[in-house]
């Protein structure tokens, strides 16, 4: 496994970790402006802006936002190349402006809300309805920086971190208290009616181990990778997820790399899947992502072996990631593709980009929902880029972008959109989102695959006597685990079209944007029917 040297970025970002106290989550209720919302997770004091905008445009939407009294400023801004990257060679001139075109299109600016006053709760969606009532032009350009989830909804619904049934934080089963608090009240996580662990029938029963939730396992099984034939390109896969943690068949491999950069620039974030796991010191909690990413890395490994792994963190321990951070890493690996096919070189170009994460939009029954992110995944498409995308967890039909995406009514939508099945392979799982939206379901449920090692929270066995003892829920020295969500039916999917690429000969092997888009029409022909 290579791990890309830390560097002095050239660019801010508004950085990968968001803190959970700082998430609101929009009440249609509350909000004053006329017009059907839904709810969504957003951070409170960010907003997102084209990017590129001019610096007028950043004084207006002070000058908006003054009388609510609060300030704004860039808290990223775009990138800047170094001159190393504009070279008078011609191949190289149009590479520059291929990077360049990226860039102006797809690069978002995140603005910092704050007062003066500390006892002024900052709101974004507030801050975005004042604008929207005195500048709509800027309005048009603005948007609430959405925080992204693991492939189901962690903020409501069926196992809503922040609220909803099972809400982390109140709500029914909320993990503080409500009905159903984790520590106690009805149905208390570890007891109690409709506890975590208890009550059968329902999504969440896939949430219990033993019964598709998250447990350690032995696997005999030897590194797929050994000892296949070399194919005559090597597909490369990229997961946006939380990061590759410490596992024998990862370690030391020269086709698996976590974080990358593009002209010294940083994609990704820190790397979340090393350590033990665990989120909270004084209770030794197993965080709700631990392991998310290393998981979908081995399901890839399983089915592509010769897969090159392309691990690029955007999740914090919280299984957190805003929209800004997550949009301005995709603009880059874009940038950084665009500009490998426009040279000839294979390094840097990729073929599969698998997005186990989502959000839904305030706004998601319209057509025209999330148009920068919908921009960005075309423009993905169109440079030959197969992106797959988990359907969500939350046993519902509103749509969870962006494969939300995949229900365009085009022929060729920009995203393939995944569903999770059963072990069986022909039933739907209860808890996966459902909708003319969703195009392909491959298994999801009780998917055995690779765990950090490191990995070991506070929770025990229940007898130990000796060398004898229960399993241990949440050590996995044995480095697999079995774990269920459509975040891994995507990978899935994903490892499927990546061994179609692999399968071509060397008459597709060539590194240029025809050969690029053709390998890709390939690949997607054989995929099939969901």
């Amino acid at each position: 496994m290579n791990v890309e040297e830390p560097v002095t970025p050239r660019a801010t970002t508004n950085g990968s970790v968001v803190d959970p106290f700082k998430v609101a989550v929009l009440d249609p209720g509350a909000r004053r402006r006329a017009g059907d919302v839904l709810p969504t997770a957003y951070v409170r004091d960010r907003m997102l802006l084209r990017g590129g905008a001019p610096k007028e445009l950043h004084a207006e939407l002070g000058k908006a936002l003054a009388p609510l009294g609060l300030n704004v400023a860039a808290a990223s801004s775009r990138v800047s190349l170094p001159a190393s990257a504009r070279a008078t060679d011609a191949r190289y001139e149009d590479a520059a402006a291929a990077v360049a075109a990226v860039l102006d299109d797809h690069w978002v600016d995140a603005m910092a809300i704050s007062s003066a006053d500390p006892a002024h709760v900052v709101d974004a969606d507030a801050a975005m309805v004042a604008v929207h009532d005195s500048s709509p032009e800027i309005a048009s350009q603005l948007w609430l920086n959405h925080v992204f989830l693991p492939a189901g909804g962690q903020f409501g619904g069926i196992g809503g971190q922040f609220g909803g049934i099972g809400g982390q934080f109140g709500g029914i089963g909320g993990q503080f208290g409500g009905i159903g608090g984790q520590f106690g009240g009805i149905g208390g996580q570890f007891g109690g009616i409709g506890g975590q662990f208890g009550g059968i029938g329902t999504p969440s029963e896939f949430g219990i181990p033993g019964r598709g939730g998250r447990m350690p396992v032995h696997v005999g099984l030897r590194n797929p990778s050994e000892h296949v034939p070399e194919p005559a390109r090597r597909p490369v896969v990229a997961i946006v997820d939380s990061g590759l943690g410490r596992h024998p068949w990862f370690d030391r491999d020269p086709n698996v790399r976590v974080g990358a950069q593009f002209h010294g620039i940083p994609i990704g974030g820190p790397n979340a899947d090393l350590g033990d796991g665990i989120i909270d010191r004084m209770t030794g909690q197993l965080a709700p992502l631990a392991g998310h990413g290393t998981f979908i890395a081995g399901i890839i490994r399983q089915a592509c072996p010769t897969a090159r792994l392309l691990c690029i963190p955007v999740f914090s321990v919280f299984g957190l990631a805003d929209e800004g951070f997550v949009h301005q890493t995709l603009t880059l690996l874009l940038a950084r593709h665009i500009e490998a096919l426009t040279l000839g070189r294979a390094e840097g170009v990729i073929d599969v980009l698998s997005l186990s994460m989502g959000y839904y939009h305030e706004q998601s029954d319209d057509p025209a929902a999330a148009p920068a992110l919908r921009r960005l995944c075309e423009a993905f498409r169109d440079a030959g880029v197969i992106v797959v995308a988990g359907a969500g967890n939350d046993a519902g039909t509103r749509p969870f972008f962006p494969a939300a995406f995949g229900g365009d009514a085009a022929s060729d939508p920009s995203v393939l959109s995944v569903g999770a099945l059963n072990p069986d392979g022909t039933t739907v799982s209860l808890f996966s989102n459902g909708g003319d939206w969703v195009r392909y379901h491959r298994p999801g449920a009780a998917v055995v695959s690779t765990m950090p090692i490191s990995v070991n929270a506070g929770g025990g066995a229940t007898v130990e006597s000796g060398r004898r003892s229960t399993i241990d829920p949440d050590d996995y020295a044995s480095g697999f685990g079995v774990w269920s969500g459509t975040s891994f039916a995507a990978p899935t999917l994903a490892a499927e079209a990546a061994q179609a690429l692999a399968e071509m000969g060397s008459t597709e092997a060539t590194i240029d944007l025809d050969t690029q888009l053709r390998r890709a029409a390939n690949a997607r022909a054989r995929l099939g029917a969901s």
